[in-house]
């Protein structure tokens, strides 16, 4: 578990609150472009915390988040008039991934993570 690999909350909760005002950002009308900017950035500042933590834990994180990440930014926007809900468009994925991260920093905590 990333637990029994050494990773703290805090290590979650520094990605996580950027994918927090990723999500607050991509709900505000107009905006939609600049967080998905904000989302593609993620990759790089996750690899970026995987390199100065230097431990197994992080990178394990990113091993599991990266892919999701990856749905999220290749998938399309949802049609205009589409109810959420469909497979495969962009906005329903960034809702499936913040639940997954969220869900990830849950569980940590729950199993005892620091």
């Amino acid at each position: 578990s990333l637990k029994d690999q050494g990773l703290s909350t805090n290590q979650i909760r520094a990605l996580f609150g950027e994918v927090r005002q990723i999500q607050g950002e991509w709900s505000i009308a107009g905006h939609r472009d600049q967080a998905l900017r904000r989302l593609f950035l993620l990759k790089p500042k996750m690899a970026y915390r995987q390199r100065k933590e230097r431990g197994r834990a992080v990178q394990a994180l990113v091993e599991v988040l990266d892919p999701a990440l990856d749905l999220v930014t290749k998938a399309q926007p949802r049609p205009e008039g589409q109810a959420p809900g469909g497979a495969d468009n962009q906005d329903d994925n960034f809702q499936r991934f913040v639940d997954f991260f969220e869900a990830i920093l849950a569980y940590h905590k729950a199993y005892g993570g620091s």
